[in-house]
């Protein structure tokens, strides 16, 4: 299991996915039908800003969860297999076409 937190936090970039969800699913490449937390079994996933509790990672991720424990102020568990995906969307869906690219030198 990976404990984490709620992060209300979030400003800057849009995501241009259409929703967190979405761009869960794009850039974890999973699907997933009901929330990741242990005995939950709410199928109104939606994608939620997170951040690892007890960890040195400071990183803030999207991950699936229901209504409910997308709610949550302390932190739980979730299953390890989810997949956390990056939330800084300039290195995502907010990149531009080419703009992570390596230039060619002629």
């Amino acid at each position: 299991m990976i404990k984490v937190l709620i992060n209300h936090k979030i400003e800057g970039d849009k995501c241009r996915c259409g929703d967190l969800f979405a761009h869960w699913k794009k850039f974890g490449r999973q699907d997933i039908r009901s929330c990741p937390v242990k005995g939950c079994s709410g199928t109104d996933v939606k994608g939620t800003f997170v951040t690892k509790a007890d960890s040195t990672d400071e990183k803030i991720y999207i991950i699936p969860l229901c209504s409910e424990h997308s709610k949550n102020t302390e932190a739980f568990d979730v299953i390890d297999s989810i997949k956390f995906v990056n939330a800084e969307f300039n290195r995502t869906c907010g990149t531009a076409p080419g703009e992570l690219e390596e230039p060619n030198i002629l």
